[in-house]
């Protein structure tokens, strides 16, 4: 049957069948109407519960995910303040080898230099000259009166002209002996400058040390207060890890940049090397190449315990990892160079063209260092993100479900406006129907009254 025919089907008239299709279809949503009311409401709740579910659920995924995130935040906190220290114990221990494991000798050297001034110094002891023995016996003849005589006389002028030879003679002899001192004094001057060396040297060692002695105490103090950190406080570090994940993004973008330009200068060169069948040859082999350079840095920095994305670098001998690092840093003088070479060997390049490219490929070596910032960072961030779109998903969830159950409310009205004439007859038949039940106020009253009289 037909659109056409079933419209027709009470009446050859279109607006006539259609009023009477229209008047069954009223009733057919008027005898339905709790029926759809219960189906709207149940539709609501029911997909309100879920989604409350939902919500609940993503946000307990969000409570593990902020106690995992401020766990791995205090956990990279330590682990940097960790290597703080371990520098800091590193450069302690090369001052105390290089400068007080000498400390012996300086301390040999130091005692013969203070017995040397020492012997100096009593040798140039100034010691006053013995009297003649022979003076008080001239000066008891000295004593004797002359009387006149002249023998007397010619004795006492003897006697004084000896006194002046003895004289002079002691003189000469005290400015020969205090020559002798000087000279012992100005013997003793190399020692004293080399004394005071010795203990400028033994200050500096000393000092050095005090300074890194109260470096450690503060980072020491550092360590202990994020050890003692409660995993909530250490949310307050997230700054600092967008700021690193910024400057290492950078970096790497920088030396992505410099790795590009690098493979477009290399292209050419390595083509010719490859078979002819392999158009892609040369920037194949121009990224090898770059990549080569990136795990040489790699591996030197792990030797150097600068960065720590290969632990098992580090549990290494510390003379293999000296043995890798001097290779890897010849490896990484030597790769450029040889680019540079392979450059030479093309078609006339720019004579600046290999400095460029030894300049653009050496700097790959540092690309491990930003990597392992970005990378820490970054997953300090990628954690708060994901905890961020829990949270909005949670509230999406809740907003959501409640939407859906004002929704089902919404069409619950729409559905009792289509079928607003037959409610409205509903209406009024109940209110006649309810004033027909209900008595009349005058005769209430009377019968209020009658009853009330017949009581006792």
């Amino acid at each position: 049957m037909s659109f056409e025919q079933t419209l027709h089907l009470w009446s050859e008239s279109t607006p006539v069948s259609a009023l009477i299709w229209l008047g069954i279809l009223l009733i057919l949503l008027y005898l339905g109407r709790a029926s759809a009311h219960r189906l709207l409401q149940a539709l609501g709740l029911g997909l309100r519960q879920p989604l409350r579910r939902l919500a609940r659920g993503l946000r307990l995924w969000r409570g593990r995910l902020r106690e995992r995130n401020a766990d791995v935040i205090l956990r990279l906190a330590v682990d940097n303040q960790e290597r703080l220290l371990e520098r800091e114990f590193s450069r302690v221990r090369t001052l105390v080898e290089r400068d007080l494991a000498a400390y012996p000798s300086l301390q040999r050297q130091l005692h013969e230099q203070i017995n040397r001034v020492d012997a100096d110094y009593r040798h140039s002891v100034e010691e006053p000259p013995t009297p003649p023995a022979w003076l008080e016996a001239v000066d008891a003849i000295a004593r004797i009166p002359a009387h006149g005589d002249p023998m007397v006389g010619k004795i006492l002028g003897d006697i004084h002209h000896t006194l002046e030879r003895a004289c002079h003679e002691a003189i000469s002899e005290y400015r020969a002996a205090s020559r002798k001192r000087h000279l012992w004094l100005k013997r003793m001057l190399p020692y004293w400058r080399r004394l005071n060396q010795t203990l400028k040297t033994l200050e500096q060692g000393v000092g050095g040390l005090d300074a890194r002695a109260r470096s450690i105490d503060e980072y020491m103090g550092e360590y202990q207060q994020l050890r003692a950190m409660d995993a909530a406080d250490a949310r307050n570090f997230a700054p600092s890890n967008l700021k690193q994940f910024l400057l290492g993004a950078g970096a790497l973008g920088i030396l992505g940049l410099a790795a590009w330009f690098a493979q477009g200068l290399l292209q050419a060169p390595l083509r010719g090397l490859f078979a002819p069948n392999m158009p892609q040859g040369g920037s194949l082999g121009a990224w090898i190449l770059l990549l080569v350079q990136f795990a040489l840095g790699l591996f030197l920095w792990e030797c150097l315990r600068a960065t720590r994305m290969l632990p098992f670098v580090g549990r290494f001998d510390d003379r293999l990892r000296h043995i890798l690092a001097r290779l890897c840093a010849l490896g990484l003088v030597l790769l450029p160079c040889a680019a540079a070479l392979v450059l030479l060997g093309g078609n006339r390049p720019n004579p600046g063209e290999p400095l460029l490219l030894w300049l653009l490929i050496l700097p790959l070596a540092l690309t491990a260092i930003p990597l392992e910032s970005a990378l820490q960072s970054g997953r300090v961030l990628g954690g708060l993100l994901l905890e961020a779109l829990l949270a909005a998903l949670a509230w999406i969830a809740l907003t959501l479900g409640d939407v859906l159950v004002h929704l089902s409310r919404l069409l619950m009205r729409v559905y009792d406006l289509l079928i607003f004439l037959p409610l409205g007859v509903e209406r009024t038949l109940h209110q006649r129907g309810a004033g027909r039940r209900a008595p009349p106020p005058d005769s209430a009253a009377e019968s209020a009254r009658a009853h009330g009289g017949e009581r006792p």
